[in-house]
């Protein structure tokens, strides 16, 4: 997360006196479609859901590794999980239990990886997202292949398999022309096929060229059906999304009013002051005008055992401590709410620390000393009958 706030400062503190609007209506409006359509459905009120967490195990080493800087926590197959130590310049394979499996992904001069940014898992196989290059990994770690990518521009947001992927701009900031194409990658033949487009908002258009701070930058999510081969993909600053086939004809939409949440001056700053410690107060001033005064609506979606989780955003800070859930069927009906709290002190590590496959739910977790651990929790789930 500390490396993408630092790329984001780079980028803003170069590109923040642009005006982003200056060629806003000078190109003509592309075709296909856009999410400023209106939702096919608005959604009555949900039932709240009881997640009953139930602590399985905590860690808090990689076996005899102290933790130094964690992160990116993901589940693969069979509760296998991973997680990156930016400190330490390397990922960890977990098992179910917890116990460490192997080191891989290292970071450096001669090594795998350039610069590690991001990491995805799909099917039993693990992506690591680098500055210039997609790094594909067996779930064991064992290289597979490498292939040339600009992360920031081709950010990836969902594997159909390890030939076919989704990519889009990382953030939608820095777009003037204000439309963002997601384009779908096919490896084996070599070409790249326009998948959707999502139009972007006045303010949006607006928004400097940076990187992501999740939940308040605009990013476009996908979430992939693998069973009936569909594809749900929104813009998280509207609450609307589009449901699509795999090669991008839509099929269904869905969305509900909702208002979004307000983010202070001060809470942007103090955001901002906690990763660039030594800045001046001056230009973390500036910087911090310049962010949305608005939290996106969620930071997150998934399909879990037939049903779409919705990871909303509630509050920006440095120290979350709970989760709200909106829990949708395939069809989009909105049937439940409910809330992951954390006990005894224990905050999540960063917006994305919290992970669910099935009824297992994975929590980076930082307590109030600021020690990390993972927890691994037993929780209730719906059931599709």
């Amino acid at each position: 997360m500390k490396t993408l706030i630092h790329l984001f400062v780079s980028s803003f503190l170069m590109c923040s006196a642009l005006n982003a609007k200056q060629h806003a209506n000078e190109l003509p409006k592309l075709s296909g479609p856009s999410l400023d359509q209106k939702p096919t459905v608005i959604m009555p009120d949900p039932v709240k859901w009881n997640f009953n967490p139930q602590k399985i195990w905590e860690i808090d080493k990689a076996g005899e590794d102290d933790f130094g800087r964690p992160g990116e926590l993901r589940i693969g197959k069979n509760g296998t999980f991973y997680v990156r130590d930016f400190d330490k310049k390397h990922s960890y394979i977990f098992n179910a239990e917890g116990a460490l499996q192997k080191k891989f992904a290292y970071q450096g001069e001669d090594k795998d990886i350039s610069m590690y940014i991001n990491c995805f898992t799909f099917g039993g196989n693990v992506v690591v997202g680098a500055m210039d290059k997609l790094h594909f990994y067996t779930g064991d770690g064992a290289m597979i292949k490498s292939v040339p990518n600009n992360i920031f521009t081709r950010f990836p947001l969902a594997f159909m398999s390890k030939s076919e992927y989704l990519v889009a701009p990382g953030s939608l900031a820095g777009i003037p022309a204000g439309i963002a194409e997601i384009t779908k990658v096919n490896l084996e033949s070599g070409k790249d096929k326009k998948f959707a487009e999502i139009e972007l908002n006045e303010e949006e258009k607006a928004l400097p060229p940076g990187g992501v701070i999740v939940g308040l930058i605009p990013q476009i999510l996908t979430a992939f059906d693998e069973k009936n081969e569909r594809i749900f993909y929104c813009k998280n600053s509207e609450f609307k999304i589009f449901i699509a086939d795999l090669d991008g004809k839509i099929l269904d939409s869905f969305g509900r009013e909702a208002g979004r949440i307000n983010v202070s001056l001060g809470a942007r700053k103090e955001h901002l002051n906690f990763f660039l410690k030594d800045m001046p107060d001056e230009t973390i001033t500036d910087m911090a005008k310049g962010l949305p005064g608005k939290l996106a609506y969620f930071h997150h979606i998934q399909i879990n055992d037939g049903f779409l989780y919705i990871f909303r955003m509630t509050e920006f800070s440095i120290k979350l401590t709970k989760q709200v859930i909106d829990i949708y069927s395939l069809d989009g009906e909105f049937l439940y709410t409910g809330t992951i709290q954390f006990e005894n002190g224990l905050s999540l590590k960063n917006v994305n620390g919290l992970q669910i496959s099935g009824n297992s739910l994975y929590a980076l977790l930082s307590d109030e000393n600021g020690k990390s651990k993972i927890v691994k929790y037993k929780i209730d789930i719906p059931i599709l009958r």
